[in-house]
């Protein structure tokens, strides 16, 4: 393969630019094709020529839209946060079972497998949930608009930015802290420990990756840095919002790109000036720059703010940290049996969900009433059935 498509800075550069073509396609045509990297994962997939993971990734995505249209959403209603990441905890299951049927499809290493890894784990529920509330064409339509162009402008452009020098990490010995044979165990992990305090404490976690990336690289270094450059993204977010509008998916995409870049020009230049925590940072090609990007866009989201952004990912991760020290120790049953202890966390969160469901029960049986099928909202319908 070619050197140039083996450079860790194209992958970042695929990354941001991915970002900014889906904001483009989003403003424009208001059309999403599976979250805000889902574009710049499949081109990082093409320009790596990884066809089994594109392949695999695809067939996970339609069992996942199967289950969850077919099964989940049929016999429950949820609010869409909920649908969002019970699609993401499907689809992570799903691409769990079939990466232990064919081991060799997917790359569960480092430097640039750890995102690749979170990505295919991810990607085909951000999707299935997109088509679920779009539609498949739409979907396809802007994922392909994103990739597409992503490509078509990133190569061009980093083969004129092939003379930019580069902060040397030569010296600096990648150590990958998870282990390969956990990393499906560990992406699940922590999809259901950001789903429980999000939704039974509404603290955010850097949407996933930024608890999973802060425990592989284990420092309380890589914590602050990581949330230092998060912060900063986020003072220049306000002043952004100070003169422009955004929708909250536009401020998402344009938080996520602006941190991608601060964490990157941030490990460029201390890492030339030889900080080791940088260095060793800068051995990872995505995960920085995509826990700073997730965890800024976390910091503006409805109902969160920068305290419960880094009290989140910091719980996040402890308890990733602990589990997996627990599993290492005990054994992968012991983890499992730990984690579903973890996962009763998310009971106060579903009874939650009782309010809502009867405020729109009430707020449905009103419009029957209005349309003339109840004589009063505790009244019966034709249709209903009589009491038992």
């Amino acid at each position: 393969m070619n050197a140039l498509f083996e450079d860790p800075a194209l992958f970042r550069l695929l990354l941001v630019l991915s970002v900014g073509v889906a904001f483009a396609v989003y403003t424009r045509l208001h059309l999403v094709g599976g979250g805000s990297v889902t574009g710049g994962y499949v081109a990082i997939l093409v320009v790596t020529g990884q066809w089994s993971t594109l392949l695999g990734s695809a067939l996970v995505t339609l069992l996942t839209l199967i289950i969850v249209r077919g099964f989940v959403l049929r016999f429950f209603g949820l609010p869409r946060s909920w649908q969002f990441t019970i699609a993401v905890f499907v689809g992570a299951v799903t691409t769990a079972v079939l990466a232990a049927i064919v081991p060799a499809w997917i790359s569960l290493g480092e430097p640039l497998g750890l995102a690749i890894t979170f990505g295919a784990f991810v990607i085909p529920g951000l999707v299935s949930y997109d088509v679920s509330h779009q539609g498949f064409p739409q979907t396809m339509l802007a994922l392909g608009l994103v990739s597409g162009a992503t490509l078509a402008i990133c190569v061009p452009v980093f083969l004129l930015l092939q003379g930019l020098p580069a902060g040397s990490t030569d010296d600096v010995p990648f150590i990958q802290r998870i282990p390969t044979d956990l990393m499906p165990f560990a992406v699940i992990a922590v999809i259901v420990i950001g789903a429980v305090l999000r939704f039974s404490l509404n603290l955010r976690s850097g949407g996933f990756i930024g608890a999973l990336f802060i425990v592989e690289f284990f420092s309380p270094e890589a914590f602050l840095a990581v949330g230092a450059a998060a912060l900063a993204t986020q003072v220049i977010m306000s002043l952004i919002e100070w003169r422009v509008v955004l929708s909250w998916r536009q401020r998402a995409m344009v938080a996520l790109m602006l941190g991608a870049l601060v964490a990157w020009a941030g490990l460029y230049w201390a890492s030339a000036f030889g900080w080791l925590p940088a260095m060793e940072a800068n051995l990872y090609t995505l995960s920085p720059l995509l826990a700073t990007g997730l965890m800024a866009a976390d910091m503006g989201r409805k109902g969160s703010d920068v305290l419960r952004t880094f009290l989140g990912t910091g719980l996040a991760a402890l308890i990733l940290a602990v589990l997996l020290w627990f599993t290492t120790t005990l054994g992968l049953a012991a983890g499992i049996g730990t984690l579903l202890v973890v996962s009763l966390g998310l009971i106060p969160g579903i009874l939650a969900l009782r309010a809502p469901r009867r405020a729109a029960e009430r707020s449905g049986k009103m419009r029957l009433v209005e349309l003339g099928r109840l004589t009063s909202p505790g009244s019966r319908s034709d249709g209903d059935p009589p009491p038992a």
